[in-house]
């Protein structure tokens, strides 16, 4: 334990971008809460608090695979602090805009220009950290984000309605600009391949080819990409259609709904930390356990009768889901060349949000006419075959460390 956190304390660049990325997160969950709250007060419609998840969905669909052509053209660095600020701008407009359709439009566009701070905060930390820490700087970043999503909602509820929806949306303001001041501090290295002029307008669609066709030629990149597209498309809607099964199969209450998205996020936080203290287990052995033990949860939900096996089978779910994001990130940071990093995760993002829309949709569908028994025995199918998948694979190459263990 006091080497893995001697390695991110004795690197303050790190901290720094940690500390000023957690309070911007939490900034945007309490905004966003709030945004909902607000619309809902404002328009007593389902439709129009549902319309924002349609805004903040639909451009990584349009634009993501493009972030990450920026991302590998220009400084990360200067990519960060201008989305930043620009979104910082958006929640400061949106404060003291009365109307509700722009809410839609900020949020499409804050949505937008964050989709180029995510591949350019995911390739940055190599360059920070090098190769050495990056599984300890992702897990810490993913055991924040866990909670900020246990302590935001809390935290929301109270200040929109204690100090109502304009100082929330400056509060977010500030947290943004305090991002960026932070990242601005932060020295980090430019590539070779910044600042690269395009020469016409064919450009940014001939880097993207180029991209595509880096990824496809990287066997180890291309499978980690396709299975964990295969994840999502088999556990993108599982919370999402917790609701039908608690209160259909299980006979449950508003209260056991809720405990179950609580146990799903509990889960995430320790798969975090789990992460975090792999001891000698390989990138590939927790790669491919995390697949396994999804899929069976999955399954196992779907036979399920009792809320407290429930519970744990969701926690699973969540300690699956964060094992498989976190050692996927590390994987790609570690063996994806700087030049396509950027084009890389902007790739698996608009895979990632394809699939978990296509689960959303397809699994209502289905829970409609088959019922959310078969749904769930379907997800458990899906993410096992892609467990599959990876065993077949996924090869990762050990690191130094790894071999000497």
């Amino acid at each position: 334990m006091r080497e893995r956190i001697g390695l991110l304390v004795s690197n303050r660049q790190f901290l720094r971008l940690w500390i000023g990325l957690t309070q911007s997160q939490l900034g945007t969950l309490i905004n966003l809460i709030a945004l909902s709250l607000y619309v809902y007060d404002k328009t007593r419609s389902g439709a129009a608090v549902g319309f924002l998840e349609i805004a903040m969905a639909i451009p990584s669909v349009v634009i993501g695979v493009f972030a990450g052509v920026i991302v590998d053209r220009y400084s990360r660095k200067w990519v960060m602090v201008i989305s930043d600020v620009v979104r910082a701008l958006l929640f400061l407009i949106m404060a003291f805009t009365p109307s509700i359709p722009a809410f839609y439009v900020i949020v499409f566009a804050s949505t937008l220009v964050g989709l180029f701070f995510s591949p350019a905060y995911s390739a940055s930390l190599p360059m920070i950290l090098g190769k050495k820490a990056l599984l300890e700087a992702n897990s810490l970043r993913e055991m924040s984000s866990q909670l900020v999503r246990i302590v935001g909602p809390g935290l929301a509820g109270i200040m929109y309605a204690q100090f109502g929806f304009t100082f929330v949306c400056v509060f977010n303001t500030v947290t943004y600009f305090i991002s960026a001041v932070v990242i601005l501090s932060i020295p980090i290295p430019q590539t070779q391949h910044e600042r690269r002029e395009w020469k016409s307008m064919k450009a940014p669609w001939l880097d993207a080819i180029e991209g595509f066709r880096q990824i496809r030629s990287n066997s180890l990149v291309k499978w980690v990409l396709v299975t964990d597209a295969g994840m999502q498309l088999g556990a993108g809607a599982i919370v999402v259609l917790a609701v039908i099964f608690v209160k259909e199969l299980l006979n449950g209450s508003d209260a056991l709904y809720g405990m179950i998205i609580s146990a799903t996020a509990v889960g995430s936080f320790v798969g975090a930390f789990v992460t975090w203290f792999r001891g000698r287990l390989s990138e590939e052995a927790v790669l491919r356990s995390a697949y396994i033990a999804l899929g069976l949860s999955l399954l196992l939900i779907s036979l399920c009768s009792y809320a407290w096996i429930a519970l744990v089978l969701f926690a699973i779910v969540g300690v699956s889901q964060t094992l498989l994001s976190i050692t996927i990130d590390t994987v790609l940071q570690k063996h994806v060349h700087e030049a396509v990093m950027g084009r890389t995760f902007a790739t698996m993002g608009v895979l990632g949000q394809l699939s978990q829309l296509l689960s959303m949709g397809a699994g209502g569908i289905l829970a409609d006419i088959v019922g959310i028994r078969a749904v769930y025995v379907g997800a458990g199918i899906i993410v096992c075959c892609a467990a599959l998948l990876a065993s077949r694979f996924v090869c990762i190459p050990a690191s130094t460390a790894e071999v000497s263990a």
